[in-house]
């Protein structure tokens, strides 16, 4: 695995490892954590760089999955690895895309574009995880079971629920650390958004449509458009100043 820095001073131009494990993309979104708070290109603001702020919560996210799956949490680790890489590959390979200027799905760029302002670190990573959600998640699910052989049951939908509380566990968590007990009215309603968001059924729906989609491309990438383009207004809410 190697990262690459961008010829033209973006960030890390991340090559994920395909198809990977839970263990090689946790190493992964670890040594890019490293490389992005190191790099200058986008000033000196290392930690609070927004790539740095969302990567931080993926990792996260990561290792508690990992942990979940030694303990036994889920019911076939197999998918609830298999939907955990898939959901980070596609991360990683929006941070690559950018980096070398390709095209990304807009939920990821409006932090991509951001990601240098003067914004409140934790409003970086809800906005990465507000990508993750509502839009690479339902994707992640179907490119899963493909992947497998299998399809969206019964099985499969409760491994994806435990998932879903694992994130949305870690996203409190991470609100709290970063608040440092300290309330923000702007910031809880958009974590609390966020959770309900995680928790709920949407995504699940989402991707039940895209499966019923599937072996007809056009309308398969118009859905994921419409998926898309909803998922990056609602980052771009969350990136955008209140005023008063």
């Amino acid at each position: 695995m190697t990262i690459a820095d961008n010829p033209a001073g973006g960030h890390p131009a991340a090559v994920p490892p395909a198809p990977g494990t839970v263990g090689a993309v946790l190493e992964f979104l670890e040594m890019l954590q490293i490389e992005v708070e190191s790099q200058e290109s986008h000033g000196p603001r290392h930690c609070e760089d927004g790539l740095a702020c969302a990567n931080h919560l993926c990792t996260e996210v990561t290792m508690d999955v990992r942990d979940r799956l030694a303990a036994g949490s889920f019911v076939d680790p197999e998918f609830a690895a298999a939907l955990d890489v898939q959901l980070m590959v596609r991360y990683l390979r929006a941070v690559r895309d950018d980096a070398l200027g390709v095209a990304v799905a807009r939920s990821w760029r409006v932090l991509f574009e951001r990601r240098a302002l003067s914004i409140t670190p934790l409003r970086f990573a809800l906005a990465g995880v507000n990508a993750q959600v509502n839009y690479d998640l339902a994707v992640a699910l179907v490119s899963t079971c493909t992947v497998l052989g299998r399809s969206l049951g019964a099985v499969e939908r409760q491994d994806y629920v435990t998932l879903t509380r694992v994130i949305a566990e870690r996203l409190r968590r991470h609100a709290r650390e970063r608040l440092g007990g300290t309330p923000d009215g702007a910031i809880d309603d958009d974590v609390a958004g966020l959770v309900g968001d995680v928790s709920g059924d949407a995504t699940w729906r989402r991707a039940e449509h895209l499966w019923t989609l599937r072996g007809r491309p056009v309308e398969t990438e118009g859905e994921r458009a419409c998926i898309d383009w909803r998922a990056s207004m609602i980052g771009r809410a969350i990136l955008t100043p209140r005023l008063g």
